[in-house]
């Protein structure tokens, strides 16, 4: 167990007496998270494609907080409209819709084709320079 991991449990040991933690993953990465069961569990995953565009952080405001009487408790998430922008927009969980099977199917998809694209254009130029090489 790594230095940080260990400092976590103890942490997280001495605030069990008044809190119960669940252990949930999180796109089956490890180490996994912890989030108090009376908190409930977030409806969108880091990484998750949404129309607004793809979770790249959340953040829980606990009801009977200042954050929470101000904006209202519950999950935010930061998402980042598409991979070329340099913004992030923060939305509360009900301010997020996702995608369809279809819409999903349809950006990963492109997403492969402009790849593979990259990737035939790149082994092109790797051939002119074999080539070249060759007969230089």
């Amino acid at each position: 167990m790594h230095r940080q991991e260990r400092s976590l449990d103890r942490h997280y040991q001495q605030r069990s007496s008044l809190t119960t933690f669940s252990t949930i993953p999180i796109k089956s990465m490890q180490p996994t998270i912890s989030i108090p069961q009376h908190w409930g569990y977030p409806r969108f995953a880091l990484e998750q494609r949404t129309e607004q565009g793809t979770i790249l952080g959340l953040y829980y405001y606990p009801n009977g907080t200042e954050l929470a009487e101000q904006f209202g408790g519950g999950w935010r998430y930061a998402l980042m409209p598409n991979k070329n922008s340099d913004e992030l927009f923060h939305f509360q969980e009900n301010q997020i819709q996702p995608l369809t099977p279809e819409e999903l199917f349809h950006q990963i998809t492109a997403e492969i084709d402009f790849y593979q694209q990259q990737i035939n254009i790149l082994n092109r130029q790797l051939t002119v320079l074999t080539e070249g090489a060759t007969n230089g």
